[in-house]
């Protein structure tokens, strides 16, 4: 018997699959997985809107022999400020290529959807572009694994008296 999960994610990402379907790169809490969404390119299809990329939606799914099928769900957030600036869209590639890059090497992968829903809420709203491209680098290296050392020093391994690099 197949058991059905409900989940949260983000279209990444989405690649043709046969003739009516798609498969798509999503980000979830548990991480990345790809899912194969059956009739998202039929323009009458209930789950078309469901695979497009940059868009958060609530989802069942099933898994067979190792192959994930989405099965049906909802769209909370399609992010249209985002789609609808290029400004913004520019930045967004660029987050979303980093993400399919490292979003296998991250440790965390509840932390990491979490921030990635942030800078996407971020990137919605009125703030600088340049400025939360920075901080999800910054943050994504932290996430990464790397983070300065500021206790103790990095070549002999006693402990700092100040917090220099």
């Amino acid at each position: 018997m197949k058991q059905i999960i409900r989940q949260v994610g983000i279209v990444l990402k989405t690649v043709d699959y046969k003739e009516q379907a798609v498969i798509a790169t999503i980000l979830t809490k548990e991480g990345k997985n790809n899912y194969i969404i059956k009739g998202a390119k039929k323009l009458s299809g209930g789950t078309r809107l469901l695979a497009s990329p940059l868009t958060k939606i609530e989802f069942n799914s099933t898994s067979h022999d190792g192959l994930n099928t989405l099965t049906e769900g909802s769209i909370i957030d399609n992010y249209l400020p985002i789609k609808q600036n290029m400004n913004k869209l520019l930045v967004m590639y660029q987050v979303l290529e980093k993400i399919l890059t490292f979003s296998d090497q991250v440790t965390n992968n509840l932390l990491f959807f979490e921030f990635v829903q942030d800078i996407f809420n971020l990137l919605s709203k009125d703030f600088d572009e340049d400025a939360i491209l920075a901080i999800f680098d910054t943050k994504l290296t932290f996430l990464l694994g790397i983070n300065p050392e500021l206790k103790i020093c990095p070549v002999c391994g006693r402990e700092a008296k100040s917090g220099v690099f």
